[in-house]
């Protein structure tokens, strides 16, 4: 076997190995044009290019030196705003003041990270005559003027783009509705990721976006005027993909089953909820899909009809089982009624419990008797129950638990009766 005694006799696949331990800009600046070979085996690196993370010597020639080279090549280029503050003019030139559709004229895929919303502005009105430019990523977009506008980045490209994608970190936009929505409406939109500061202005961005397949939104809440607003839209026809993420608190569950049901034709319909930490549950739902997209919700409210339901689902209990640790039961009628056995075996992280019976005057002494058993080595910190005691009771609440339950004088626990609510503070 020949020895091998310089790097390019080393076969295409090592010098690639090689490659993958490298930035983007160290591949052009260390192997381009060094000759035909090695220029056709770097040539991936030709047409993707990233100038991040690289030394000012490296970033300062590849700038200068090879992007005006290999331009007519590059299909996806990643552009950092920071480079019109801290690169000399020669390469200032080349970025920010050059007709892009010149220097990149094969560019499918554009991505501006670290611009501010007035820069963008600026920068937006150079992205025109790109013939193939159709997909642009934006990446910490910051709100320094207030005067990000989405519909001029929809816009950009003489309307020629179809995917507009905006990272978590970048500004939430708001959306002024005008007398002129539908003859500014943007149709080569197929795909928008998007953060909205409000969603009062759904509505209006589906009029802007009328043929948008792949929509991922993260908004705040759903008003009574927007859920009106969007029963009047005529036709989510091109909606495959649908993906809400919250940041807010508090959703009843009214408002995701209307999310659910309006998109119902979307596939798959996707939610996202990481902050969700309280729900409420009025009526009797599957709330399966609602738990696993709240990974961490502590707070449940629920309905006595839709817990049976949900105690014979093992998927539902397993997921709520590792967070909640709030539980309230309402509405049911019998203290015998209730699963308390299964309650405590699938709620295992439980710190506080209330039940709430439909008739307050029931008396829930047996009820009150089995939850202390059940829950005596599981660190429950308080106990409500809306319900009526005997004379007995009432009386001396907390001698009475002493005598009839393991609790001692000497245990820290305090009772309170008051307007058909018994409370019990534990430990």
């Amino acid at each position: 076997m020949e020895d091998i005694t310089t790097f390019e006799m080393l076969p295409d696949e090592m010098i690639l190995l090689v490659c993958q331990h490298l930035r983007c800009a160290e591949i052009l600046y260390s192997f381009f044009n060094l000759n035909s070979r090695l220029n056709s085996t770097i040539t991936d690196f030709c047409h993707y290019v990233n100038l991040k993370n690289v030394t000012y010597k490296q970033f300062d020639f590849v700038a200068t030196q090879i992007i005006p080279q290999i331009g007519p090549s590059i299909r996806s280029f990643i552009f950092n705003g920071q480079w019109e503050n801290i690169m000399p003019n020669k390469v200032d030139l080349t970025f920010f003041h050059s007709k892009l559709s010149l220097m990149l004229p094969q560019l499918h895929t554009m991505s501006l990270v670290n611009f501010i919303d007035r820069q963008l502005n600026l920068f937006l009105d150079k992205i025109t005559d790109l013939l193939q430019l159709v997909k642009l990523e934006i990446r910490n977009l910051r709100n320094e003027h207030g005067e990000g506008s989405l519909e001029k980045i929809l816009a950009a490209n003489n309307n020629r783009l179809k995917s507009v994608l905006f990272d978590y970190d970048s500004i939430r936009f708001i959306l002024t509705k005008t007398k002129n929505d539908k003859a500014s409406s943007y149709p080569s939109i197929e795909e928008l990721m998007v953060n909205l500061k409000t969603d009062k202005t759904l509505e209006h961005l589906f009029i802007l976006i009328p043929h948008v397949n792949r929509l991922h939104i993260d908004f705040h809440q759903l008003s009574s005027t927007s859920k009106s607003a969007l029963a009047n839209i005529s036709s989510f026809v091109h909606l495959k993909d649908f993906q809400l993420r919250s940041i807010n608190i508090y959703w009843s569950l009214d408002e995701i089953a209307y999310i659910l049901i309006t998109f119902q034709s979307t596939q798959p319909v996707i939610l996202h909820l990481p902050q969700l930490k309280s729900l409420y549950v009025k009526g009797t739902y599957e709330i399966f899909h609602l738990v696993r997209a709240a990974p961490n919700l502590e707070h449940l409210n629920i309905n006595f009809n839709c817990l049976s339901m949900v105690l014979d689902d093992a998927s539902t209990c397993e997921l709520l089982n590792k967070g909640i640790v709030d539980l309230e039961i309402t509405d049911f009628q019998e203290v015998d009624s209730i699963q308390l056995d299964g309650i405590a075996q699938k709620f295992n992280h439980l710190r506080d419990l209330s039940l709430a019976l439909k008739n307050p005057t029931v008396f829930v002494d047996s009820l009150i008797l089995k939850v202390i058993l059940l829950w005596r080595d599981k660190n429950l910190r308080s106990l409500y129950i809306n319900g009526s005691l005997t004379d007995e009771m009432s009386k001396n609440f907390r001698q009475w638990l002493i005598n009839h339950s393991h609790l001692c004088q000497e245990d820290l626990f305090t009772v309170e009766y008051k307007t058909n609510w018994i409370t019990l503070w534990l430990q």
